[in-house]
């Protein structure tokens, strides 16, 4: 999972950061705001549908459009950047309108709560990355338990503060990076200490930013299908497996060749799952009426 996290994030260039020619206000301690306008036309020249891991900042809208029109004409935008590593300014920039059906929202608000959220996200992935990296990861000792929990609980608080703002009324969709790396940062830890129903079920919520975010045949999509069959196919959900696996085969076969060892682990996968359901041995406790992966896709 968490080379997954790592394809799906694309660097955006330094100079991005500095081309902004709004002047920043500051709200509270170490968090500025930038504030674009409230016209539905005012997306700033800089926003880009991509992040990078350490500016954590939004790679769509709340309503998942991608298109230019459908950026400028569908609400309003958040795009954070930090905070880095070492330091705990955050960069808040907002454009559009706020509210939707849930009436006014502050600006200045959100710029607090959005700000807050990325620091306890960047908190809750230096944690993760330090019980990965000290060798205590994927054993099921008191420590992993112990650092997990503090993980989990630290990425249920940014999910608690991004939702209190009202989703996609204020831009913090689904789709936005900030929601999509608390999910996936929860699925990297529901693989490493082997909570794998709540590790499918994980994948499966973001099935739909990963199909909004990239086109067909684009590596992180095929990556992620890919992670979701296998882990599925762990649990004998091998009707799900095999919808999934078929995908990722096809679409990674395109981006890395059908000679790859990643494709043939995917090939792999996806026989031993196609022999089970022939041979009628499979778990797969899903309902048959359950559209796709759940995403809507």
């Amino acid at each position: 999972a968490h080379s997954v996290a790592h394809s799906v994030a694309h660097s955006v260039a330094h100079s991005v950061a500095h081309s902004v020619t709004t002047k920043p206000t500051q709200i509270a301690q170490d968090t500025y705001l930038h504030d674009h306008g409230s016209q539905t036309t005012a997306v700033p020249s800089f926003r880009l549908d991509l992040f990078d891991r350490t500016r954590l900042c939004a790679c769509r809208n709340g309503s998942n459009h991608s298109s230019e029109k459908e950026k400028s004409t569908s609400g309003g935008g958040v795009w954070i950047a930090g905070p880095a590593k070492k330091s705990n300014r955050v960069d808040v920039h907002v454009w559009g309108e706020f509210g939707g059906s849930g009436g006014h929202v502050d600006r200045g608000t959100v710029g607090i709560v959005a700000a807050e959220a990325s620091r306890v996200l960047r908190d809750a992935e230096t944690l993760a990355d330090g019980f990965e990296t000290s060798g205590v990861g994927n054993s099921p000792n008191e420590l992993v338990g112990q650092n997990a929990s503090a993980v989990l609980a630290k990425i249920a608080r940014a999910q608690s503060l991004a939702a209190s703002l009202g989703g996609a009324d204020v831009g913090l969709g689904e789709g936005h990076v900030l929601r999509v790396r608390a999910q996936t940062l929860a699925l990297r830890v529901y693989i490493r200490t082997g909570a794998f129903e709540k590790a499918v079920a994980a994948a499966k919520s973001l099935l739909r930013p990963h199909r909004a975010a990239y086109p067909q045949n684009h590596p992180p999509l095929g990556l992620h299908l890919a992670l979701l069959a296998k882990t599925e196919a762990y649990l004998g959900q091998n009707r799900a497996a095999a919808k999934h696996g078929a995908e990722a085969y096809a679409m990674l076969s395109v981006s890395h060749g059908t000679s790859s060892s990643l494709v043939k682990q995917v090939e792999t996968t996806l026989r031993e799952t196609r022999f089970e359901l022939h041979k009628g041995d499979a778990r797969d406790d899903e309902k048959p009426s359950l559209s796709d992966d759940e995403d809507g896709g």
